[in-house]
């Protein structure tokens, strides 16, 4: 009994959270008619709030615009309004006054849920529950299918560690495992592809990270893939080394810049670019490393058709068109490959199985499991 009463006494608090009213009802659309972002693009324009329970302003007539696709980092001290940007997009909090618009639609515009499930929010403490990985994931989509659940944690790029045997290792016993899985790989790969060995030796001389990158990469390629590789050994190498030590790259970076370095050799080998222009292009690849997988043959014909001649006018055209490009194009291609992984994973009958690791009970170790 004394057990039971305590348990009454803390739900007391819990229920009187649950039944207070909200300003937003997420299950009343009325005129909460789009349910798709389109693009992306987000508006803070003229943006008033506070927080309920304190008097100061978090945005005084705040402005800013972010355009669709971009990537970008909010910086400043603890307090200054870096999450309540979330949290307003989010609809967690509404605005005092001014206007929030996503795609040039008023925010109050989208369908609340549709728009929720549409976002990704990692926040500054990961949260799992005590139940196994898949059962987490899934809670952001109860319906997710193996194969979603396992892009997901492709996407997070949690792999590693959820498929992993290493958690009881030393750092050098993780190395020594992942160096013989990458001897494992190669020479599987070069009893069909000689040429490959090159990159072994590039390989070795990598730090940790890299070369889980690179195992990542040949443990997830199929067949076509692994001979158009070997076809340009000296091309992924040059991918290789210009992609594992940039921060957040993964396995299909790796592979979006070799294919778009293919394509821009045939595009330099080819008459439908001017010569002018193709000069000018590769002066502004060797001068500006940042603009590389960033653009394709369309670009450049809309450039030759504009009439631009000059280093900087390209670079400046590319920048601008690149958010979009890396949102369709290169989004449609990181899709495609991470299938492309899936695919190689079924089974003799077409099925496909998560890998028992997703099994993994978080419980106690949930801080340690969520990779922080």
């Amino acid at each position: 009994m004394p057990s039971i009463n305590k348990a009454k006494a803390s739900a007391i608090p819990v229920f009187s959270i649950v039944d207070e009213p909200s300003t937003l009802d997420i299950r009343k659309t009325g005129h909460r008619d789009v349910k798709t972002v389109e693009r992306g693009k987000i508006e803070f324009i003229d943006c008033v709030f506070n927080y309920p329970t304190r008097a100061q302003k978090v945005m005084n007539h705040f402005n800013i615009e972010i355009p669709a696709g971009a990537k970008i980092a909010l910086v400043g001290h603890s307090g200054c309004g870096k999450s309540t940007l979330t949290n307003i997009l989010l609809r967690f909090y509404d605005i005092n006054s001014g206007k929030v618009l996503i795609d040039g639609k008023d925010l109050d515009r989208y369908d609340v849920h549709a728009l929720r499930q549409q976002c990704g929010y990692v926040m500054q403490e990961p949260v799992l529950f005590n139940a196994n990985i898949k059962t987490n994931i899934r809670f952001g989509k109860p319906e997710a299918t193996d194969e979603e659940v396992y892009i997901a944690a492709q996407k997070a790029n949690c792999l590693a560690f959820i498929e992993g045997t290493t958690e009881n290792l030393t750092d050098a016993q993780k190395l020594e495992q992942l160096e013989h899985k990458l001897d494992d790989l190669f020479a599987e790969a070069a009893k069909t592809h000689p040429s490959l060995v090159v990159l072994k030796d590039t390989a070795l001389g990598m730090s940790k990270s890299a070369k889980q990158l690179i195992v990542d990469l040949f443990s997830n390629i199929n067949h076509v893939k692994l001979t158009e590789i070997a076809a340009h050994v000296d091309m992924v190498q040059t991918s290789i080394l210009k992609t594992v030590n940039k921060y957040g790259a993964s396995w299909e970076d790796i592979l979006i810049h070799f294919e778009w370095s293919c394509a821009l050799k045939a595009t330099l080998a080819g008459a439908e670019i001017s010569e002018h222009l193709k000069s000018v292009l590769r002066e502004m690849v060797d001068k500006y490393m940042d603009l590389e997988a960033g653009f394709d043959e369309q670009t450049l014909k809309r450039a030759q058709a504009s009439g631009l001649r000059e280093v900087e006018a390209l670079a400046e055209m590319v920048r601008r068109e690149m958010p979009a490009y890396r949102m369709t194009v290169v989004n449609k291609r990181f899709n495609e490959l991470q299938l492309m992984a899936i695919d190689k994973k079924r089974d003799d009958k077409g099925i496909f199985v998560l890998p028992q690791g997703f099994d993994k009970d978080c419980g106690l170790k949930g801080g340690k499991l969520s990779g922080g």
